[in-house]
């Protein structure tokens, strides 16, 4: 678990770990970041605002509730009491005379922002397609080679079917074949301990591990067989 920890934390947090473009401290950074708030409670308050707009006010548009926000935000109204009347209508003629070119702005804006959601789900889409491409062409291949070894699904296969491969090059590959097999097509349910076949905790795993760890799965195939018939049974 520490390790799966370790490699995901490098993998998140890379600029910030040793060597990383953030990983130096210095002071102009440290005024930079001072600005920072140390908590969430500003967007937390924005984005309940917009939840109540959008639950109560369903059919108002994007700019008109980030209007409505930045008014409440910026505590407009207190401003604007500072102000005397012929400021104030100058304020909202300014306001109304630029309304088109805000409009059109948000409206650019909008635009924008679709089209990068539209990419974001495009790429995720090929991403997901890829995945699945490749899972197949592995269980396809891990299914021929099952073809040419046999399932090995007994103990005494297993000893027999190892006596007469010749060279530990061939003894380990069709051990590995026959766990990946059980991992990526049959998808068999147990510890993931049981499905390395190359290292597990930075040690390299051995053909007696390989071993051990088929007849386990073998083993737990079987239990679960027998489990199932004396419920039938019952």
């Amino acid at each position: 678990m520490c390790s799966s920890v370790c490699k995901a934390l490098k993998d998140k947090v890379a600029d910030h770990l040793e060597d990383g473009q953030f990983s130096g401290n210095h002071e102009t950074d440290r005024e930079q970041f001072s600005s920072v708030l140390p908590h969430n409670k500003l967007p937390e308050r924005v984005f309940g605002q917009l939840d109540w707009l959008l639950r109560h006010r369903p059919n108002a548009s994007k700019i008109a509730n980030e209007a409505h926000i930045m008014y409440n935000m910026n505590r407009t109204a207190n401003w604007l009491q500072q102000k005397d009347d012929e400021k104030v209508e100058e304020l909202i003629s300014w306001s109304k005379t630029n309304l088109k070119i805000m409009k059109e702005t948000e409206k650019l804006r909008i635009q924008e922002l679709d089209s990068k959601l539209r990419q974001i789900s495009i790429d995720k889409e090929n991403r997901t397609k890829a995945l699945a491409a490749k899972s197949k062409e592995r269980k396809e291949s891990l299914t021929q080679e099952i073809v040419k070894l046999g399932f090995w699904d007994k103990k005494g296969v297993v000893n027999a079917k190892l006596k007469k491969l010749k060279t530990q090059t061939a003894k380990r590959n069709a051990l590995k074949t026959q766990i990946n097999f059980r991992n990526y097509v049959l998808e068999q349910k147990a510890d993931i301990k049981y499905f390395r076949v190359t290292k597990y905790q930075r040690q390299t795993v051995t053909i007696n591990q390989l071993k051990t760890n088929l007849l386990t799965l073998i083993s737990m195939t079987t239990n679960n067989c027998e489990s199932r018939e004396n419920r039938s049974e019952e």
